[in-house]
């Protein structure tokens, strides 16, 4: 019997496989993971669905797979749990949704459940931290390919400060030939995005839409370095930008979502 069968039979015996035996969530793993040819149960109604209710439902799923797979078969391989998680996840930033000038923004989660698996890997901090930190969204942009959202992470790996640093430097520019110079410009100039940005107007009407200010940005709306602490506000883009997040700049944004949801 090969490896992949075997751990198919672990599969096949756990208690959560017994619990989702016969829905998506089971055979999208059997599907994709220990390639099977079976057919995938629809999950009906998940555009209906708000986003804490998407949000609770991964979690719930990615909870039952670390206790009643991974902890009761005692599953060691976190690279080959890691594929059963991205399996099974479904992202709820879509189904967040909030609109400005009658353009429609869906959420941008600061962590992502990639990110929180790099971090913690098959442990149960790794469930808690995703529930926490993504159970509110803070930042909604339009929902464009190769928009705001989806840039941000390749130009500036993915890190809020700097993409704020750079909405404000679109926002001050004096003309045009200022505002090709940022960054994200290739994202700003879509249809979409620029109606959302000529309807913002202006930088501190885009923080206190949001509802950030004194959290990613100080009283005069000058954007805190998340790596360095409120001590610190960002003054230039930096010459290199890693999808790797230092330990630092990671529990400071945990500070800064903690500080959201507790206002």
């Amino acid at each position: 019997m090969s490896d992949l069968l075997k751990l198919k039979d672990e599969y096949e015996n756990s208690p959560f496989f017994q619990k989702y035996k016969d829905t998506y969530f089971s055979d999208v793993i059997l599907k994709e993971v220990f390639q099977c040819d079976v057919k995938i149960h629809r999950l009906y109604g998940l555009n209906k669905k708000s986003y804490e209710e998407i949000h609770h439902m991964s979690t719930e799923v990615m909870r039952d797979l670390l206790i009643d797979f991974a902890s009761v078969t005692q599953f060691q391989d976190e690279a080959f749990f890691w594929k059963m998680v991205y399996a099974i996840y479904i992202d709820p930033d879509s189904n967040g949704i909030k609109e400005y000038g009658g353009i429609t923004c869906t959420a941008d989660g600061l962590f992502s459940i990639r990110r929180i698996y790099t971090k913690y890997g098959m442990k149960i901090q790794t469930i808690q931290e995703y529930n926490q930190y993504r159970r509110v969204p803070i930042f909604f942009f339009p929902t464009e390919r190769n928009g705001i959202n989806t840039t941000r992470a390749v130009v500036f790996g993915d890190r809020m400060d700097h993409t704020l640093y750079d909405l404000k430097q679109y926002f001050e520019a004096k003309d045009e030939e200022e505002k090709e110079k940022c960054k994200l410009i290739s994202a700003y100039r879509m249809p979409k995005t620029k109606a959302w940005l000529d309807a913002i107007g202006s930088f501190e009407q885009l923080i206190d839409w949001y509802g950030v200010k004194n959290i990613f940005t100080n009283d005069n709306y000058e954007v805190y370095d998340i790596e360095q602490g409120k001590e610190v506000v960002i003054s230039d883009y930096l010459d290199v930008y890693k999808w790797e997040w230092s330990h630092r700049y990671y529990e400071n944004l945990q500070n800064y979502v903690n500080q959201f949801m507790n206002r």
